[in-house]
């Protein structure tokens, strides 16, 4: 450790202490003015490396580092190539390739890992606050963004904070790595819990035969022809999502209801932190469970449609549909239908009745159900709120019948109509009476 003033010892002493620390017995405490403590990497001009360090902020005060392109003693030939300010708020902002770079938050009363990855092989850098990535750019720029030497010099700790804020603040295991000697990046080393599991030169890589609801640590390292680089891991708790079927469509044919869907949408999982490691995994799909109002009627079919069959005409039914993988299942999802095929609900009616109108509310159309006990002449009706009609939809004789009438939300002269609440009115005449009934049902655009 070197001061500005270039004397080894001596004045950094003061600096350590013992109040706390993030592993061992002491750590740097810097409160003063004119505390600032230089660690000299020696003017590095190639080679691929990391600089961590862990600060702890007091709660109500900010605090500061920076590296250096260049550090000869000499304040005036010092080059500045990053500064990191710590707010007392919890915020912070960086000074890199320009002012106001990018800015980040921290927690305060906790130690705060700061990692940054210097490349001068290829002038660049990244840096990275508790595992959180902030900021990538051109290294050899100057914090202000002017040109500057693609160097690496020292990293400073000193007592700096944003403008309005007091410091006090620790510092331990400051280091820096050389993780290559080559820009020759040969592939990736992938550890799961501290072990090897592959080598590959794709990224994202799939973690396999994991368990659900287990808690993992994924690791990943650069290997390149110098060398490889630390392991950084992030730790994970495998909790996959499912997809499910999609685009679900019932069609009444006949005698039966033919139900289809589509294969569930592919698995996109990001990574997490440095490693960028895909924790969801392989699976295979191996088929399908299908449901009517929700009981179970087909179990793990390959296909991508199924025929329900003995529906009563004029009833509506859920049909539903979830996948089925290998290492587990998609929720269920579901498809509301009116069976108007025939069947076993092929019989007349017992009673002349106006049922109702599904959806409702609706946009753009509804369907409206009713049925006749005996033939008889039928109008069916729409009017607005204020009383007028807006469209007649039956006028004419019916068979005795279960009747199914849809409503496009047009009037009779076919332009489509406002939002808002209509009544549908049917009238029927039959030898055993006549029958009138009204029903309201609601049009959201």
């Amino acid at each position: 450790m070197v001061t500005w003033s270039g004397t080894v010892g001596g004045p950094d002493d003061v600096l350590v202490v013992d109040e706390l620390s993030y592993n061992g017995n002491n750590s740097i405490k810097i409160e003063g003015l004119d505390d600032d403590v230089v660690h000299l990497f020696g003017n590095l001009t190639s080679g691929v490396y990391e600089i961590s360090h862990y600060q702890y902020f007091v709660p109500g005060y900010g605090g500061y580092f920076n590296l250096l392109h260049e550090f000869t003693g000499d304040r005036a030939r010092t080059e500045w190539a990053l500064e990191v300010y710590f707010a007392s708020d919890g915020t912070g902002y960086i000074n890199a390739g320009g002012y106001n770079a990018a800015t980040f938050t921290y927690t305060q009363g906790a130690w705060v890992e700061c990692w940054t990855m210097v490349d001068l092989d290829n002038d660049w850098a990244e840096l990275w606050i508790d595992g959180n990535f902030v900021h990538e750019w051109q290294w050899s720029l100057q914090f202000s963004g002017g040109a500057g030497m693609n160097m690496l010099g020292a990293i400073d700790i000193w007592a700096g904070a944003p403008a309005g804020d007091l410091v006090m603040y620790y510092v331990d295991n400051v280091k820096y790595d050389l993780i290559s000697t080559s820009d020759d990046l040969l592939g990736y080393n992938v550890y799961l819990d501290g072990t090897l599991v592959a080598f590959t030169t794709n990224s994202p890589y799939q973690l396999t035969g994991l368990v659900i609801g287990q808690t993992y640590v994924a690791g990943v390292s650069a290997v390149y022809d110098g060398g490889e680089s630390e392991i950084v891991e992030a730790s994970f708790t495998y909790n996959p999502i499912f997809n499910p079927p999609q685009n679900l469509v019932v069609e009444c044919i006949e005698d039966y209801a033919h139900f289809t869907w589509e294969a569930p949408a592919a698995d996109l999982n990001p990574g997490d932190r440095k490693t960028k490691a895909n924790a969801e995994g392989t699976r295979d799909l191996t088929g399908y469970n299908v449901y009517l109002d929700q009981v179970e009627v087909a179990s793990n079919i390959p296909d991508l449609e199924y025929d329900f069959y003995d529906l009563l005409n004029g009833e509506y039914y859920d049909a539903g549909v979830r996948a089925i993988y290998d290492d587990g299942e998609s929720e269920l999802v579901e498809i509301n239908f009116l069976y108007t095929g025939t069947g076993v609900g092929n019989i007349l009616p017992l009673i002349t009745e106006l049922t109702g109108n599904y959806p409702n509310p609706f946009n753009p159309e509804t369907n409206i159900s009713f049925s006749l006990k005996e033939a008889g002449k039928v109008t069916l009706e729409v009017y607005n709120i204020k009383g007028e009609k807006v469209r007649t939809l039956v006028d004419k004789v019916l068979a005795a019948d279960n009747h199914v009438i849809t409503w496009d939300g047009k009037n009779n002269t076919n332009k489509s109509v406002a939002s808002g609440i209509y009544f549908y009115k049917m009238i029927s005449e039959g030898n055993n009476g006549d029958y009138t009934s009204t029903k309201k049902m609601i049009l959201l655009k």
